[in-house]
C-alpha cells in the first residue's frame, strides 16, 4: 500500500481531506528499501499537513477546492510540505493554505500573495519564524493607544529589543551578535524594519526595530484557525 492509499484509509472519515489526498503523486520505486523510506517520510510529513488541515476543513468546500487558484496554491504548497523538516512549519502551510480558502472574507488576498507568503515561510528557518512570533508577542506587550514622538518610539522599541535579547539568550542561548545577525537575515521578507539614524543611532549593532504592517498583514494569514502560541 502506498502512501496515498494509506492517506485515504486514514482520512475517509473527513471527505474534504481525502480529496486532497488523493491529489498527491506517491513516489515513484527506485530502490526498494530506499523507496520504504521515503514513503514513509513522505506520510509523516503529510499526516501532520493533514491533521491540521483536518482541524478547520469546515472553513473549505468542494467548490473552493475545486477553483484553480486553490487547486495551485494546494500543489504549491505539498511541494513546500514535503521540503520541510520541523512539523511546527508544516502546520504553518496549513495554516496559511486553509485561509486561503476563506480568502473571499479576506479583503485582496491574490493567488500572487499566497505565493509571496508560501515562498517566505519556505525560505525562512522555523527558529526565524519563531523569532517574529516572540517579538509580535512582546511588542503586543508594549501597545501604545497614544501617539508618541519619534525618540518615545526609539526608547519603547529599545526596550523591546532588551526583552527580545533576553527571551532569545533563554529559548535559543544565543549572543546579541547572533541576535543581530539573525534580524538581518529576517529583514529580507520586510517584516522587521530596524530603527537606524536619528534618534536610532548610526549601527545597527544592539539597535532597535519594529515589526513592520506587513508582518501584521501576514498573521492574519496563518492565525485565524489556530492561535500562534510560541
Amino acid at each position: 500500500m502506498n502512501t496515498v492509499e494509506r492517506l485515504k484509509e486514514i482520512y475517509q472519515e473527513s471527505p474534504l481531506v481525502r480529496g486532497l489526498a488523493q491529489l498527491i503523486t506517491p513516489i515513484a520505486a527506485v530502490d526498494a528499501a530506499l523507496t520504504t523510506h521515503l514513503q514513509k517520510l513522505q506520510e509523516k510529513k503529510l499526516r501532520i499537513f493533514f491533521d491540521e488541515l483536518g482541524k478547520g476543513q469546515k472553513e473549505l468546500s468542494i467548490e473552493i477546492i475545486e477553483e484553480v487558484d486553490f487547486l495551485h496554491a494546494y500543489f504549491a504548497t505539498v511541494n513546500a510540505v514535503l521540503r520541510a523538516y520541523r512539523s511546527e512549519k508544516i502546520q504553518l502551510f496549513a495554516r496559511l493554505l486553509l485561509n486561503f480558502g476563506k480568502r473571499e472574507s479576506l479583503e485582496n488576498y491574490s493567488i500572487d500573495e499566497y505565493e509571496e507568503y508560501l515562498a517566505i515561510i519556505d525560505e525562512l528557518s522555523w527558529r526565524e519564524i519563531d523569532f517574529l512570533i516572540i517579538l509580535a508577542d512582546i511588542e503586543k506587550e508594549h501597545t501604545q493607544r497614544s501617539s508618541l514622538l519619534p525618540y518615545q518610539v526609539v526608547e519603547k522599541s529599545a526596550i523591546i529589543r532588551e526583552k527580545l535579547n533576553a527571551r532569545l539568550l533563554s529559548i535559543y542561548h544565543m549572543t546579541e551578535d547572533e541576535i543581530d545577525s539573525a534580524l538581518i537575515r529576517i529583514m529580507r521578507t520586510g517584516f522587521y524594519h530596524p530603527i537606524v539614524g536619528g534618534y536610532g543611532g548610526g549601527s545597527f549593532t544592539n539597535a532597535p526595530g519594529k515589526l513592520t504592517d506587513s508582518f501584521y498583514k501576514f498573521l492574519e494569514r496563518i492565525k485565524e484557525t489556530i492561535s500562534m502560541e510560541s
